[in-house]
């Protein structure tokens, strides 16, 4: 938050025998908020589809040209990053090209996430992990 006080963990696996490939859950580890596992279309190829607290689909994270996406399941909306994701330099738009969010290298090992009003917070930290 703004205070510098952390509102949520991520967690991560790549072990075969977890079907979580990310967890994003409260400070404490109590409530889950969304996970990700691996998802193969045929037309589009890997990705992962992100699911919500109550183990339903809500979109899917694949590449998407010179960046990614995220496309929801049940209205077709997507979100586009663009930048360079090596560098935590990305911006966030929607398909009419509003800005979403910003994210931007704030010293050695961090990144600062902002988020537009209007946008999922959660959404936004889960894509950029």
């Amino acid at each position: 938050d703004l205070l510098g006080v952390p509102v949520c963990k991520a967690a991560f696996s790549t072990a075969e025998s977890s079907d979580r490939r990310m967890v994003l859950s409260s400070v404490a580890g109590d409530a889950v908020f969304s996970f990700c596992r691996d998802a193969a279309s045929a037309d589009r190829g890997a990705g992962l589809t992100i699911f919500d607290r109550s183990e339903r689909a809500f979109g899917t994270l694949q590449a998407d040209g010179d960046g990614y996406s995220v496309t929801l399941a049940r209205r077709g909306w997507r979100m586009r990053f663009h930048g360079n994701p090596a560098d935590h330099s990305l911006h966030a738009s929607d398909d009419r090209g509003s800005l979403l969010a910003g994210i931007e290298r704030h010293g050695a090992g961090h990144c600062c996430i902002r988020v537009s009003p209007h946008a999922d917070a959660g959404l936004v930290v889960l894509a950029v992990l």
